[in-house]
């Protein structure tokens, strides 16, 4: 609950949405904010930094949602499970800005799977992958809107569906965790 110990201002019934990583262009957190107005009982909470930080911030304000949007910057890596663990769902959302950007397959993704947070994707062919696969959450187009965005992120929180993504990201964490993960490079060098 590292989360809601250090910002007592998430106030119960609150659901905490984490970003974590580069706050730069074309990492869907912009559109993130722009869904915080159709999301009343959620807060933004974003792990990292970048030269996108001002517009992020500008944006909340003009939406009037700057409130419930915590920029709390960088964590040594060590503590960062901490941090995710104690969110309600992971975002990574990401445009396909570049060839790179189109076949993203985030680490974000999987420390929230490990942290078992269902999590919402860009409908990207990697992410999407995984998603097929363990159904840990739901994803959205590139081009989704604000509403669209908050739609993805109501249905993931719904109890029933949460309890089932939550106990899919379980079932996901052992296949995608350091054992078994070694076994597969251990084999690419033999």
């Amino acid at each position: 609950n590292k989360i809601r110990e250090k910002y007592p201002q998430i106030t119960a019934g609150k659901m905490i949405l984490i970003y974590q990583g580069m706050i730069s262009e074309g990492r869907g957190i912009g559109s993130i904010v722009r869904a915080l107005p159709y999301l009343e009982e959620f807060v933004l909470f974003v792990i990292g930094q970048g030269d996108y930080t001002q517009v992020v911030i500008d944006t909340a304000e003009s939406l009037n949602v700057d409130a419930r949007v915590i920029i709390h910057g960088m964590v040594p890596y060590n503590e960062l499970p901490l941090w995710t663990c104690s969110a309600d769902i992971g975002i990574s959302i990401i445009k396909p800005l570049s060839f790179s950007y189109n076949l993203a397959l985030p680490n974000k993704l999987f420390e929230y799977i490990m942290a078992g947070i269902p999590s919402l994707v860009t409908s990207l062919p990697a992410m999407n992958a995984v998603l097929d696969k363990y159904k840990i959450g739901c994803s959205v187009l590139p081009s989704a809107s604000p509403q669209d965005i908050a739609k993805a992120i109501k249905h993931i929180s719904e109890p029933e569906n949460y309890r089932i993504y939550s106990e899919k990201c379980e079932k996901a964490a052992k296949e995608y965790c350091y054992e078994r993960q070694m076994e597969t490079v251990l084999k690419l060098f033999e």
